[in-house]
């Protein structure tokens, strides 16, 4: 798995929209971007698409896929998710 940034204006071409929700089963929005726009997400991918950006830093994003293990990421933090992740595809 591979860390990506997703623009949020990109996000619907990935997830799907609230009406025809259809997120892929290679993918998952891990962070979001602490701005009141939430202008973009941290997402792991097993693939590439074309919609995702090179991931740079993790400043200014806030953790959201299992905020009990903390809310800043972290690259602890990214391995734990790798790894919980993973063990749910089995």
């Amino acid at each position: 798995m591979i860390l990506y940034v997703l623009n949020s204006s990109q996000f619907s071409k990935i997830f799907g929209t609230p009406e025809d929700h259809t997120p892929p089963t290679d993918v998952w929005a891990i962070a979001q971007y602490n701005d009141l726009l939430v202008s973009s997400y941290l997402v792991l991918a097993d693939n590439p698409y074309p919609e995702f950006t090179p991931f740079v830093t993790y400043d200014n994003y806030i953790y959201t896929y299992c905020q009990e293990w903390g809310l800043v990421v972290t690259d602890a933090l990214v391995e734990r998710t790798k790894i919980d992740i993973e063990s749910k595809k089995t």
